[in-house]
């Protein structure tokens, strides 16, 4: 089992008990204590949960980006069913860039039957996990890191992106409106992510059904941007119409 698939049953069995024990999550996940712990202390450095005593309980969320951050977690069914489509769209020898989300993280185990792949990413987590399962090219980019979010942002790694084409461009958002665009609760992971849509020929948005209708802080792009844009469940018709309109492809 992957580590990002670890974690994300971890989230669950917390969202439904609360708190757990590290021996429940040995006996739960047939995982060895060293692993539970390693899990648990990865979770708490991204803010989803605190550890306690022999165990964690599921992070109370402070500030607007804790609450993504959780959300994003618990939505696992719904991210591994964006993946799975998105996969779909990639080719042997492409190059494709990966942001640091948690819902492009889901989309690793189902590379693994493809070929002379190059992949750029500033997610830390996704660089260790794909250099880790495959033999791919494996750029991960440089730059000021944020824990909580796995990843590395900031003008040193938008000026490591700028040198990159890549032939798709794949990530998520904190939220998706049509007036407002696609949007970000950082200025710096919005502007990464639009860097990246400048320097790639296919771009392609993952936003599950939760992140329509919302804005945040800064603006990455308009909808109309994308060639493709994958959710998890029929959207409102307004959307629908939007992307029929600016001929942006939906997947659901």
């Amino acid at each position: 089992m992957y580590d990002v698939e670890r974690q994300n049953k971890i989230i669950e069995l917390l969202k439904q008990r609360k708190s757990i024990s590290v021996q429940k999550l040995v006996e739960l996940l047939y995982i060895s204590p060293a692993t539970a712990r390693r899990d648990l202390s990865a979770l708490e450095k991204r803010g989803v949960v605190k550890r306690t005593f022999g165990g964690a309980v599921l992070a109370e969320a402070s500030n607007e980006e804790n609450n993504l951050v959780i959300q994003e977690q618990i939505m696992v069914k719904s991210k591994r069913y964006m993946c799975e489509k998105c996969a779909s769209l990639i080719s042997n020898n492409q190059s494709v860039f990966l942001d640091s989300s948690s819902t492009v993280a889901n989309l690793v185990p189902f590379l693994s039957d493809f070929h002379y792949l190059s992949i750029v990413t500033n997610g830390l987590n996704i660089s260790a996990l794909i250099s880790k399962n495959t033999n791919f090219r494996v750029f991960s980019v440089g730059g000021e890191i944020v824990a909580r979010s796995n990843s590395t942002i900031g003008p040193v790694a938008q000026r490591v992106l700028s040198q990159f084409h890549c032939d798709i461009c794949i990530h998520s958002c904190s939220g998706i409106d049509i007036q407002s665009g696609v949007t970000e609760g950082s200025l710096e992971q919005s502007s990464v992510k639009e860097t990246m849509l400048k320097n790639s020929s296919i771009k392609i948005l993952l936003a599950d059904c939760t992140k329509f209708g919302k804005s945040f802080l800064s603006k990455t792009c308009d909808i109309k941007e994308y060639d493709i844009l994958i959710t998890d469940q029929k959207p409102a018709q307004e959307y629908i119409d939007y992307c029929l309109k600016n001929e942006v492809k939906l997947m659901y």
